[in-house]
């Protein structure tokens, strides 16, 4: 009998399934900190859009789950080892993103409503040239030590976004002089519709602006280039508050803590910052005027040279001397040079639809810009024309549209 009861199975109670706390405080644990650690490093990597979000939130609770199935099969010895470098892990991002450090990128990273101009000028994305005159007077206002923030006023189309360009490219090729303002500089774009997503919401204008500010004092060399810069005044007012974006930003200005290069239009500017007179006496003018069409033909040229060097499609100077000339002749309500880029863009883009298939190189050249044209011309009253009369006007027209065209040494 003693040895048929020592042969049986011991019997079993509840006790010896629970599950030891601490190895299972252990366990949630390092789940949660996979969770949180997986979530960052998978937002330094993928855009922080609305659309990546769920792949974000998934992919980490995918990886952290089979974290946890893996920590479940630990004693209790390595799980606090497990849990030890988690929690230095996690402490490690989280010092890392209080400082606004790209753990996988060299440089700093930036609010969702800032660009690195300089950055992007790196990369070749700015191919414009011109308005000469126009950049050398921002710089002498920036560099300025009593009032160093430009307002730069033109029409629609003339090229405002031209003068920080040009600056961010001089600065990325190293162009200025050692110990210069702008020597190493970092010009930041703001989006002003990013920065003003929200501001229904009371503090969250206050908050982004106290970035901008913050960022500003740690590093004195950065410099704002904010377009539509009137759309400050008046935003961000709430029932419970009449501060605006304008009176935000105005103290900063007014102490010369911060350094801007604003964009407007003489209609806003008149309109809306004129009238707020202590905001708009903390910058000092900068006039663009619509380039001549011979500077219009260097502007274009040096672009499109640019952004077709890698490409099959080229743009002949003939064509752009007769977008010029057309634009010149047709559009009297717009400025250049952003009523000539319309035709030259819908030429480009028509010849990419009818030849994706082939290798060899296309050139845009006069008939494309005509048959552009037209379709501007058949939008408005000018509608008589046809492509045939259209051709024998440039035609006979061109001794003199094509007399912009340098003539080569």
């Amino acid at each position: 009998m003693d040895a048929v009861a020592g042969s049986r199975s011991p019997k079993l109670s509840f006790n010896d399934f629970r599950p030891d706390p601490t190895k299972f405080v252990l366990i949630l644990g390092s789940g949660v900190l996979a969770y949180e650690i997986f979530s960052r490093l998978f937002r330094k990597i993928i855009d922080q859009t609305v659309t990546s979000q769920s792949l974000i939130n998934g992919t980490s609770l995918f990886f952290s789950a089979v974290f946890v199935i893996r920590a479940c099969t630990l004693d209790l010895h390595e799980l606090h080892i497990n849990f030890g470098a988690l929690c230095i892990g996690y402490m490690f991002l989280s010092l890392l993103s209080s400082r606004e450090i790209d753990p996988l990128s060299t440089s700093s990273a930036l609010p969702s409503f800032m660009i690195d101009m300089v950055a992007e000028a790196k990369e070749g994305k700015y191919a414009m040239v011109g308005h000469e005159a126009a950049v050398r007077n921002a710089e002498i206002v920036m560099n300025s030590s009593i009032k160093p923030n430009a307002l730069l006023l033109a029409h629609p189309g003339v090229g405002k976004s031209t003068i920080p360009e040009t600056i961010a490219y001089n600065i990325a090729k190293g162009l200025y002089p050692p110990g210069s303002l702008f020597a190493g500089a970092r010009l930041i774009q703001i989006e002003i519709h990013s920065l003003l997503a929200d501001t229904t919401w009371r503090g969250t204008l206050e908050k982004k602006i106290g970035e901008m500010l913050e960022m500003a004092k740690k590093d004195p060399k950065i410099i704002y280039f904010i377009d539509e810069i009137h759309l400050l005044v008046g935003a961000g007012i709430t029932k419970d508050s009449n501060i605006d974006g304008a009176q935000l930003l105005q103290p900063a200005l007014a102490g010369r803590q911060i350094r801007v290069l604003g964009a407007t239009t003489p209609e806003d500017y008149y309109k809306i910052i004129a009238p707020r007179i202590a905001f708009e006496r903390r910058f000092t003018l900068v006039r663009l005027g619509e380039p001549k069409t011979s500077e219009c033909f260097t502007m274009l040229r040096h672009r499109y040279n640019e952004s077709c060097k890698q490409g099959k499609f080229k743009v002949s100077d003939q064509a752009i001397a007769a977008a010029i000339f057309l634009s010149d002749l047709h559009c009297k309500n717009r400025y250049f040079p952003d009523k000539a880029v319309d035709p030259i863009e819908h030429a480009l883009s028509k010849a990419r639809l009818d030849h994706h298939n082939s290798t060899a190189e296309i050139i845009i050249n006069i008939e494309h810009i005509a048959e552009a044209h037209l379709m501007y011309l058949s939008q408005g009253k000018d509608s008589m024309y046809n492509i045939e009369e259209l051709k024998k006007m440039l035609d006979e027209s061109a001794p003199s549209y094509l007399s912009i065209i340098p003539v080569a040494t």
